[in-house]
């Protein structure tokens, strides 16, 4: 944008302000900035609330976040299930990361047993999305069982 009169220094007072109206796009932008740090002080509360609202309001890129969040212990007390909920949640907004990240969730037993019924199915929508990582994940794990059903007719 250079040529305009945009200054970087502004944009949390600009998406708080499309935030406080009602967009969810602006909710999840400056949760990024709170979450980040970037143009405000560090504020993972406030960053977890802004994308926890644009989560219930259906905005999937805010359960997608809300995800690695709960993993990691951000803002939150710490808890894979509930993170397993969120990312499928994106998942069904047809959100790819949230898609390839509650696929692996599955694949590693965080937030619930492993599922390897689950996880391709998470998988392939991932990588019908268009996310190179879930196509790659997807085709390991088939490489996977097939090898494990050649050598013994188990799953992996």
């Amino acid at each position: 944008m250079s040529g305009t009169n945009a200054k970087k220094s502004e944009a949390p007072e600009s998406f708080s302000k499309a935030c406080n109206s009602g967009s969810m796009d602006g909710c999840v932008h400056l949760r990024i900035l709170y979450a980040q740090g970037n143009g405000v002080t560090p504020d993972f509360d406030k960053a977890n609330g802004l994308f926890k609202t644009a989560c219930e309001k259906g905005h999937s890129a805010g359960c997608s976040n809300l995800g690695p969040m709960h993993i990691q212990g951000k803002g939150v007390v710490a808890n894979s299930a509930k993170a397993r909920e969120y990312l499928a949640k994106a998942c069904d907004g047809n959100d790819a990361d949230g898609c390839f990240n509650v696929g692996l969730l599955y694949l590693q037993g965080m937030g619930g047993p492993v599922d390897y019924e689950k996880a391709p199915v998470f998988l392939a929508k991932a990588c019908d999305a268009g996310d190179a990582s879930g196509c790659t994940s997807l085709g390991v794990l088939q490489m996977e069982a097939e090898k494990a059903s050649s050598d013994n007719g188990q799953k992996p």
